[in-house]
């Protein structure tokens, strides 16, 4: 149901134009396909990429990929492991129907200072790590850039050095993490973490027209796409006693896209000439504040308990439509779906990892999941069962059943026609996704470093949303959540 990577297993695996990443080293998982071209993200037993929950340091994130699904948002330098979980989920893992994908950064060498400088043919990277207060305290930055934008520009003025029309293109991505640790005694430690990721893009055109019979003189065309993910934390690891443990994380995590399009004209009216504007933009997002507390009971007889909470208050921009014209000096202005949807998500869990003996193990547990949005309540419970059985050092079967629900997805079949992701939230009309997927698994180790295993899955989902034949999703409209069946 799970595997792990750490950073050597991720840069082993075969690379694109020299460069390591997270989500080409998970597609070649078993039960993992890509999205496909110009679409990022992945599809885990039959599920859609909205249907996979992507944490760094345990905080989600809304958008796990660059240049429409080529390289994964994290610099692979600054990963400590990555862990892919596709059944079995724990009672603490809640959120999507499909997937966890969990990746842990580097806490940052508290010795020495450290770095890591990567030079390829389409971006560079760049990792610092090293000590605040040797032994105590550490940080960890990372900053990563392409620079198709530095190599195309040369091209682009030679061609248009003594060109009529001039036409122009620029994209670029950017990202950085920075984490610091610090350790209070030896009980306490407090993490900080940011991160952020940004791509943009750019197309320009400018014609002159010099037929003395056409009225239209000038025409210039600038295009803009802009999406980015940030995300801020703050943890906090307690050791009560020997054998109970807490760990109280909060944060914020956002996503936003925005779309601009704008065309200057200038025709040529007696006695004077005339010019004119249009303004289009577009945009949307979504943005998390949320509290994570979780304490954890290690080896009371035969058993290792787990209890918490997560609170989530979340915000929503299905989408805001601006639209402007200057004619004759005189500006007219609209704007559509300027309202934003809110909800309130709670999660509490209990969970029991029994050794029931040498060669059986169980974890049983429990999560219930609350979400208010307007006037609408949504509940429901979700048994977690998992069970293994050891027949010997090398031998193992193993079986599981979890219920799943998830209260947000991206716009199905989008019909605004360009590579990004709007995600919509339940509402009155709109109910949360549910799964509920059955496993049954064996696994066979020999010499050590090497293990073949076989597993099987049954796994349904209900409430899945489709746009209505000949609907069209309109920016934030009256409504809009009935375009959906």
């Amino acid at each position: 149901n799970s595997f792990y990577f750490n950073l050597k297993a991720i840069k082993d695996i075969p690379t694109f134009m020299g460069e390591p990443d997270v989500i080409r080293a998970v597609q070649m998982l078993p039960g993992v396909h890509g999205a496909g071209e110009s679409a990022g993200g992945i599809n885990v037993r039959g599920g859609g990429t909205d249907q996979n929950l992507v944490l760094i340091d345990g905080v989600p994130v809304y958008n796990m990929v660059h240049v429409f699904g080529l390289f994964s948002i994290i610099n692979p330098s600054a990963i400590n492991s990555v862990e892919l979980i596709k059944g079995g989920f724990s009672a603490k893992q809640n959120g999507r129907l499909s997937s966890i994908l969990d990746i842990k950064l580097k806490d940052g060498n508290n010795q020495k200072i450290a770095g890591n400088l990567n030079i390829g043919m389409l971006l560079s990277s760049l990792t610092l790590e090293g000590p605040l207060i040797k032994n105590k305290s550490s940080f960890l930055v990372s900053f990563r850039r392409t620079y198709f934008d530095a190599v195309y520009k040369p091209v682009q003025y030679f061609t248009n050095l003594n060109a009529t029309n001039k036409y122009g293109g620029v994209y670029y991505f950017y990202d950085l993490n920075a984490k610091i640790n610090y350790k209070i005694g030896n009980r306490d430690k407090i993490t900080l973490n940011y991160f952020t990721g940004t791509d943009r893009g750019k197309i320009t055109e400018k014609q002159v027209f010099n037929d003395t019979i056409e009225s239209l003189l000038k025409r210039n065309h600038i295009k803009n796409l802009k999406w980015f993910t940030i995300m801020g934390s703050a943890g906090w690891d307690h050791i009560v006693t020997d054998k109970v443990f807490m760990v109280t994380t909060v944060g914020i995590t956002r996503y936003t896209t925005k779309f601009e399009d704008e065309l200057t004209w200038e025709t040529r009216p007696k006695p004077t000439s005339d010019q004119s504007e249009i303004k289009y933009s577009q945009s949307s997002g979504n943005s998390d504040m949320f509290l994570k507390m979780l304490l954890e009971v290690k080896k009371y007889k035969k058993h290792n308990f787990i209890v918490g909470a997560d609170f989530i208050y979340h915000k929503f921009n299905t989408g805001t439509l601006n639209y402007s014209t200057i004619k004759n000096n005189v500006e007219q202005d609209t704007s559509i779906g300027d309202k934003d949807i809110f909800s309130f998500e709670k999660v509490v869990y209990a969970e029991d990892n029994w050794t029931i003996s040498k060669r059986l193990n169980a974890t049983i547990g429990l999560s219930y999941n609350s979400i208010s949005v307007k006037n609408k309540t949504y509940n429901l419970l979700q048994p977690r069962l998992s069970v293994n059985y050891s027949f010997n050092k090398n031998l193992y079967v193993n079986a599981s059943f979890t219920r799943m629900q998830q209260n947000l997805q991206i716009l199905p079949n989008n019909s605004v026609g360009l590579p990004v992701d709007i995600w919509i939230p339940v509402t009155n009309y709109l109910k949360p996704q549910t799964s509920d997927q059955t496993t049954v698994g064996v696994g066979y180790y020999f010499k050590k470093h090497y293990k073949i295993s076989l597993e099987g899955y049954f796994k349904s989902m209900n409430n899945l949303v489709e746009l209505k034949e000949g609907a069209f999703f309109v920016f934030g409209g009256y409504e809009w959540d009935k375009s959906f069946y």
